[in-house]
């Protein structure tokens, strides 16, 4: 039987999908899934969708199988595992592997000046940091801000917005100090050209400060979102939800600069707030809560943080789920707490509930 042209095939007939290099070899490698998988038809293929999946239109599947357009990554997961592939990774690593392969063709072929192309990777940048890839997207968004400073300017705010974006994915790729910098010398770009109270400058602001804590100096970060904070309160108002994420932040760098205590009243003072400005459900309350109930155990009493985590744990289970992580991190507080504050028995028999979720 002769195979596709383009299938990238080894000698004794396997898809290999590591040398996927091209679109049509990505196109020519879906098809023979779908082939391998029965052919099922659209209607099929959209069933096995599950809800929070991207979704299988005629139009896109039948552009991807024949090389005409490129899908996004989150479709082409959506096929892979509506064929019945169950893991998805290579597939993902070759679409990766296309899309550098297009944009560095495409670089050579058309200059920095198209800019409506590189518009399109940035999509992509934002798809390979949603799912993680940020060493990957931090190298795009590099790119990407080379390519808008060359037709924009570098004062743009275009540019800047890339700029941000690559000082924060080099954040979220491991490197913090290098995330402070880039945050600090961006800053007064923005200020001088956006304004002082513009809010991207708050944002960048807000980012410096983070980046300045987990690149180890958990003061200057409480410092920092400490003088953020009545600016977003007068610019935005005291209730803005990026108000109250400032005053997050600034108790929770409090507490990481030594003063439990503080960081405790700080969380007390948020959380009626939070209640009523998001709802008592919100994941931002929830958060709030957790760490009311971390920070009172850190100022000195346990016991008041195990009842806190107790009285969580089911409004996690019941809003969250009884798997999710923020979920199973409480149970795990509630348990570390109930020992410290003195029921070692009580804590022993806790701990084997989370066994399951943690053992390989």
């Amino acid at each position: 039987m002769d195979h596709d042209p383009a299938l990238p095939i080894d000698a004794d007939g396997t898809l290999t999908l590591e040398s996927i290099r091209t679109r049509q070899q990505l196109a020519a490698a879906l098809r023979a899934l779908h082939i391998r998988a029965d052919r099922p038809s659209l209607r099929v293929l959209a069933k096995r969708v599950v809800p929070g999946q991207a979704a299988l239109g005629r139009t896109t599947v039948s552009e991807m199988l024949n090389g005409r357009k490129l899908p996004s990554k989150a479709v082409l997961t959506s096929f892979v595992l509506a064929c019945e592939e169950p893991d998805p990774a290579g597939w993902q690593r070759a679409w990766e592997r296309v899309i550098l392969a297009e944009h560095h063709t495409g670089g050579q072929q058309n200059g920095t000046n198209d800019i409506d192309r590189w518009q399109t990777v940035a999509k992509v940048a934002q798809e390979l940091a949603d799912i993680g890839r940020y060493h990957l997207a931090r190298t795009l968004q590099s790119q990407i801000h080379h390519a808008f400073a060359t037709y924009y300017g570098a004062e743009h705010p275009d540019t800047l917005t890339t700029r941000h974006r690559a000082a924060y994915w080099t954040g979220k790729a491991g490197d913090a100090a290098a995330a402070r910098d880039q945050l600090a010398a961006l800053l007064p770009v923005r200020e001088r050209v956006l304004g002082a109270e513009h809010p991207d400058t708050l944002t960048t602001r807000s980012n410096l400060a983070g980046w300045t804590g987990r690149a180890g100096d958990a003061a200057a970060a409480r410092d920092q979102y400490a003088a953020l904070l009545p600016v977003c309160e007068r610019v935005l108002g005291a209730e803005h939800p990026d108000t109250l994420t400032t005053r997050h932040r600034a108790a929770y760098w409090t507490g990481k600069a030594g003063d439990a205590a503080a960081a405790r009243d700080q969380y007390a003072a948020l959380l009626p707030v939070c209640e009523r400005v998001l709802g008592a459900k919100h994941p931002d309350t929830l958060t709030t809560r957790s760490n009311l109930a971390g920070w009172t155990g850190q100022a000195g009493d346990a016991a008041a943080a195990r009842d806190q985590y107790a009285a969580l744990l089911p409004v996690c289970e019941r809003v969250l789920g009884a798997e999710h992580p923020d979920t199973l991190t409480t149970r795990s507080n509630l348990a570390g707490w109930t020992g410290r504050a003195g029921d070692a028995a009580a804590a022993r028999d806790q701990y084997p509930a989370l066994r399951p979720f943690y053992d390989p």
